[in-house]
Parts: C-alpha cells; structure tokens; sequence
C-alpha cells in the first residue's frame, strides 16, 4: 500500500489517469472490453419517474474504472456531470453503517446494544411498541428489526413533518407506519446475509434513520457533522450536500437512511476505502475488526460481499470471493476487488424496473475485460 495509491482531496493534486489503451493493457484490462463497458453503462435507460428534482438529476450519469490507483476509464453524460452531485439513495445507509463502526470504537456502543435505550435515543420513550425494547444495532444493519419496512413506509412516509417523532413512532399522522412493528425483532426468516435482492417486507430506511438519532447522543455532535469530521474529512471528500427538507427546516440533514449528494469521484472514495480495508493513506479510518464482523458470511444487505459465496450463479457466472458491493436506488452502485486491485462506480437516476438487466450486464462486464 503506498500514499500515491489515494485520491487527493478536490484543489490540492490531481487524481493519477491513464486511458491510455497500452497503459491499460498493462494493468492487466482489455481496453476494448472497457470501451465496451462503459459504452453499456452510458446507454439511454430508462430513469426514475416521480422523484424530487427528478429531471435535474436524471440528465446526469457516470461510470469510473479504478485499476491499481489509476482512473483507467471515465465516462459522463453531460460536460456537467463530473461536478454534479447526484442523489445516491440507499448509499446513505452504507455510510452509517461505516461510521457506526467509527463510533463504536471511541465511545461505548456497539451492535450487539439495544436501539431503544435512554442514554442514547430518549426520544424513543414511551415505546410504541414493547417489543422494541428487543432491537439490536445488529438487527438494524441487517434489516430484521420489524421497524416499518418498506413496502409499509410507502403508505405512511412523512420525513419532513416531524422526522423525530415519526421515526421513533410518535407521530399520530403516522402510527400505523412507524409506531407498530411489522414482526419479531430478530425473526431469522427475514435475515439474508447475502444475495443482490433486498427483502422489502423487512428492509427498513426507518429502520436506519434510528442511527441518525443515536449519534447526537452518543458523539456530542449533529450526525452529519461527525459524518464529516471522522469520515468524509479523513478521506477527502469535499463534494457534499444533501436531499434537504423543505423551508423553515432546510439545515436539518437526516442522512442516516439516504440524502446524501456527492460527485462521482468523491463517491469512488468510499468503496476505495473498504477495497484497502478501512486505511485511507496510511491512517485507520474505520477499525478492521468492525469491518471484518460486518462483512462475515456475505455481509450485510447495503454492503454484500461475496465471501461466502451469495453472488455466484445470480448472473449465472462465478464471481471473486471478495468481490464487495454496496449501491442505492438510481442505480447508484460501487464494486470493489482487492485481489484484481480493481473498483468501478456509478451514478445515475435509472428505474428500478431495469435494475437488473442494468446489474448483470455492468458486472459480467467488469469480469470480461480483465486479463
């Protein structure tokens, strides 16, 4: 691992590119094969209907290659686009995740801790339901802690009114969402540690906003300031803004489910995080015995890997052991390969509908331009 393997932060250097077709051959990729990838990612498809600032974003698409610390290949939609910072969903998610592990490191939380605990989410009391006395961190990361999946959020969404209250399950509005839980906190059934679908009768965005509460309570900090400071900072992003409630709350950024908006390169930053197991230049930035529990056994549903050998056959191909993937609605998608030294990223408004046809003809792909 060396410093020049890490991306400067906007202003002070300049990422290392090469396309050069024979300085990509010779990290070991087809430069024809990478034409053809992101020739397919960049392809007309069909985008999401009926989202906030829907034809702002949806104008705007991307895909990076990363091959052993090199930009091999870059392509954007628009001249706009590289600076553009588009909406990356459920990426959200694996962000909390990641700095919940930073936080359980310096203070005395972990996942094994109730959710529903006076020290850290007072709000949360009286419980509007007893049986959230149960809820373990554990079970918010891996979507099985009955919270409001999604399918039930659809029918009860109310983020803006008073996204505290609604959360925890106080919201009159709203009880029948968020107040009542869907099933047993822990309930196995619901539990898939791996695979590329997420269960929505448990998948829960509700679920993850709980960590934006905790976070204040534990750090001493508004959750996105200490998202900044012990995580995007030390990594170099510089980029960020947020999908933000409408007036008198616009400085309130509840991100711990989504919301979060960067530019491409700064969302590259993450997954070229994890591909070098939490170090970033030399510095831990996330601990390697959080990443290590997270990413057991096919990991958890916003940040897969394939360890255990969940991806095999979906595409119907084999796939590397370590192949890791986290993504968010939009198709807003990082994969990451610490043994080809390899990572691809992508940023883009697509319909959920094509999600899949988009997914495997992406990472088969990937696999067929490496030599």
């Amino acid at each position: 691992m060396t410093q020049n393997r890490f991306f400067p932060a906007a202003g002070i250097d300049r990422w290392r590119e090469n396309a050069d077709p024979g300085f990509v051959a010779s990290v070991g990729v087809d430069p024809a094969g990478l034409g053809e990838l992101l020739d397919f990612s960049m392809q007309d498809w069909p985008n999401q209907p009926d989202w906030p600032n829907q034809p702002e974003m949806a104008v705007h698409k991307s895909c990076i290659v990363i091959k052993d610390g090199w930009i091999i290949g870059e392509r954007y939609s628009t001249p706009k686009t590289k600076n553009f910072q588009q909406y990356i969903s459920s990426n959200g998610k694996t962000y909390a995740l990641i700095l919940f592990g930073i936080m359980a490191d310096r203070y005395e939380i972990s996942l094994d801790d109730r959710v529903y605990d006076k020290r850290w989410l007072p709000e949360g009391f009286p419980l509007s339901d007893p049986r959230k006395s149960e809820i373990t961190f554990e079970m918010i990361v891996r979507h099985t802690s009955g919270i409001c999946p999604e399918q039930t959020q659809e029918e009860g969404r109310d983020e803006w009114g008073d996204f505290v209250r609604w959360t925890v399950g106080h919201d009159e509005r709203w009880a029948h969402a968020t107040g009542p839980l869907a099933f047993d906190p822990g309930d196995k059934s619901f539990d898939r540690p791996g695979g590329l679908d997420h269960n929505m009768d448990s998948y829960s965005s509700v679920g993850f906003g709980h960590i934006g509460l905790v976070i204040p309570h534990v750090t001493g900090m508004a959750a996105h300031e200490y998202l900044v400071e012990v995580l995007l900072d030390p990594i170099g992003v510089t980029s960020l803004d947020w999908h933000r409630p409408p007036h008198p709350e616009r400085n309130i950024c509840w991100w711990t489910a989504g919301c979060l908006k960067m530019t491409p390169r700064d969302y590259a930053r993450l997954g070229w995080l994890l591909m070098n197991d939490g170090n970033w230049a030399g510095r831990q930035v996330v601990p390697r015995v959080y990443l290590a529990r997270v990413m057991a056994n096919g990991g958890v549903p916003n940040l897969l890997t394939n360890n255990a050998g969940f991806f095999d056959g979906f595409h119907g191909r084999q796939y590397p052991a370590d192949l890791l993937r986290f993504s968010g609605s939009g198709h807003n998608i990082t994969y990451a390969m610490s043994s080809r030294d390899m990572m691809l990223v992508r940023t883009s408004r697509v319909a959920n509908e094509v999600r899949k046809e988009l997914e495997q003809g992406t990472l088969n792909r990937m696999m067929d331009m490496l030599t």
